[in-house]
C-alpha cells in the first residue's frame, strides 16, 4: 500500500491525539488512589462478597490491554518518517480497541468465558503488574516490552473469592501474538467505541449458591462479556469518559 503525504500526517496526527489521552489516563490512575467504591460493587441485589477477609481470597492479576491502529510506527533509522506499518481496515482506523480473550473449555476456571489476560500472582511474582504482564505473554505471547504500563485501577473481589487487580497497558502496534491453545479458544479485539455505547450494555440475572446476583452485561457480536471482566470493563469505561477529549 502506498501512502501520500497526506496520509502519513494523518496518521501521525491521530497517533499524537491518541498519545495524549492515553497520558491523561496514566495520570488519572497514578493520582486516584482512593478509588471509586461505588465502582467495586454490582446492583443491590449482591454484596458481591466484599465483607469476605482478604486472607481468605486469591490474589490475581488481570492486564486490560488497549491499543490504538492508528498509531504509526515511525521507522527509527528514517529521517522522512516512512510508515511501517498501517490500519488494515475502516474499522480499525477509528477507534482504540481492548483485547479480550475467550478461555478454552479445558482450563480449570471460567471455561469458556471472555477476559481479560491474566491469572493467579505466583509467589515468583515481585509485584500484581509482574503477574499481569507474565501471564499475558504465556496466554498471547505479546512480550512485556512491547507493553508500556499506564497504571492499576483498584481491586475487584468477586463472590467465588477472587482479589484482582487490574492493570491498564497500552499494546504497542503493530504486534504479534502466538496464542496458547491449551488456555485460549480465539481472541476477541472489541472497538472502543462500541463498548462505549450504551446501546451494547445490558443486565443478567444468575444464581449463586442459592443467591440471586445482577450483572452488567457488554454485547459484542456473538460474545457476551460479564462476570468480573464486565465489572472491570464497566469501572474502566467510567474512567475513560472522565478523561477530556
Amino acid at each position: 500500500m502506498t501512502l501520500t503525504s497526506k496520509d502519513v500526517q494523518y496518521l501521525i496526527q491521530q497517533g499524537e491525539n491518541n498519545s495524549h489521552k492515553l497520558s491523561l489516563l496514566k495520570k488519572y490512575l497514578a493520582g486516584n488512589k482512593s478509588g471509586d467504591q461505588s465502582e467495586i460493587q454490582t446492583s443491590p441485589v449482591s454484596q458481591d462478597n466484599l465483607s469476605q477477609p482478604d486472607k481468605e481470597l486469591t490474589r490475581a492479576a488481570v492486564l486490560i490491554p488497549i491499543f490504538s491502529p492508528n498509531k504509526p510506527m515511525i521507522s527509527q533509522n528514517d529521517s522522512q518518517n516512512s510508515i511501517s506499518e498501517c490500519p488494515s481496515s475502516p474499522e480499525m482506523e477509528k477507534d482504540y480497541h481492548l483485547i479480550f480473550t475467550l478461555r478454552s473449555n479445558t482450563v480449570r476456571d471460567h471455561k469458556g468465558q471472555i477476559s481479560f489476560p491474566g491469572g493467579i500472582i505466583e509467589k515468583e511474582d515481585n509485584s500484581k503488574i509482574e503477574t499481569a504482564l507474565r501471564e499475558t505473554e504465556e496466554e498471547l505471547g505479546i512480550s512485556e516490552d512491547n507493553i508500556m504500563v499506564l497504571g492499576k485501577m483498584e481491586d475487584l473481589i468477586t463472590v467465588t473469592g477472587y482479589r484482582i487487580t487490574p492493570v491498564v497497558g497500552e499494546v504497542m502496534f503493530p504486534f504479534e501474538m502466538t496464542v496458547n491453545r491449551a488456555e485460549i479458544d480465539q481472541v476477541i479485539q472489541v472497538p472502543l467505541n462500541h463498548l462505549l455505547d450504551k446501546k451494547n450494555v445490558g443486565e443478567m440475572m444468575i444464581e449463586y449458591e442459592g443467591k440471586p446476583y445482577n450483572l452488567v452485561t457488554f454485547q459484542y457480536k456473538k460474545h457476551i462479556i460479564w462476570g468480573a471482566t464486565a465489572r472491570m470493563l464497566k469501572r474502566f469505561l467510567r474512567i475513560w469518559r472522565k478523561l477530556p477529549e
